[in-house]
């Protein structure tokens, strides 16, 4: 599993298309993640369509214990061949700052869709660095809400109005 693992990273590094089994994918400090813990968003009332053609969507996140944890997040990877073209090239990079009892807040990323080839896309952002994660973490905690908390952190990728997250490390979310 561990070759596996090294040998997928390897041809990514690369930049040759590897075979995935279906889903969605990080590709972190560890090595290709499975993202397998989906969260399908409801729809917030009264907001129009976006210029991407998605319509604003509420995730409401319970316990976050569930889900991967990663230091470093360079991108994600989706082989998802049920959804169809339109909508893997629609996809969006969130990062989120939420605990067990409150919707998460969310700041969206600069993203930058690829495909790889049929099937599989990659999604980049110049937001997943350390710094730019940091910074973002440290204004969302000056929200009333989370006042001497240290809620947890995730970047979660919405596609088909589901989110895909995976938690950052605290060490990622400290400013050096």
């Amino acid at each position: 599993m561990k070759f596996l693992v090294c040998a997928v990273a390897f041809a990514l590094a690369q930049g040759v298309p590897v075979t995935l089994e279906v889903g969605v994918f990080a590709d972190t400090d560890f090595g290709i993640v499975a993202m397998k813990n989906e969260i399908t968003g409801g729809q917030v009332a009264g907001i129009n369509q976006t210029t991407t053609g998605d319509r604003s969507l509420s995730f409401p996140i319970g316990a976050v214990d569930d889900f991967p944890v990663a230091a470093r997040i360079t991108q994600v990877l989706i082989n998802l061949p049920t959804v169809q073209d339109a909508q893997a090239s629609r996809a969006q990079l969130r990062f989120i700052v939420g605990d067990h009892e409150r919707e998460p807040d969310f700041a969206l990323m600069t993203t930058r869709v690829g495909k790889i080839r049929t099937g599989y896309y990659q999604v980049t952002s110049p937001n997943l660095t350390r710094e730019w994660l940091a910074a973002a973490y440290a204004k969302m905690l000056k929200k009333s809400k989370f006042k001497d908390k240290q809620p947890a952190a995730m970047v979660g990728l919405v596609l088909s109005h589901s989110m895909y997250p995976i938690r950052l490390e605290p060490s990622m979310l400290t400013a050096k």
